[in-house]
């Protein structure tokens, strides 16, 4: 998949766990690009996963 989109958010895979997340929506954050890796814990979705 190269990208999930939302009517808010376009989300792309940097890597095996990293994200680029750019806004669409009428927000504070519209236009705003935003970098994150994604770790899910191995019982997810019974505890949250980790963002950094």
């Amino acid at each position: 998949m190269l990208y999930q989109r939302s009517g808010e958010l376009c989300l792309y895979p940097l890597s095996h766990d990293g994200f680029r997340a750019s806004v669409q929506s009428d927000s504070p954050y519209k236009g705003g690009t935003f970098y994150f890796k994604l770790a899910l814990p191995e019982d997810f979705p019974f505890k949250p996963p980790t963002v950094w």
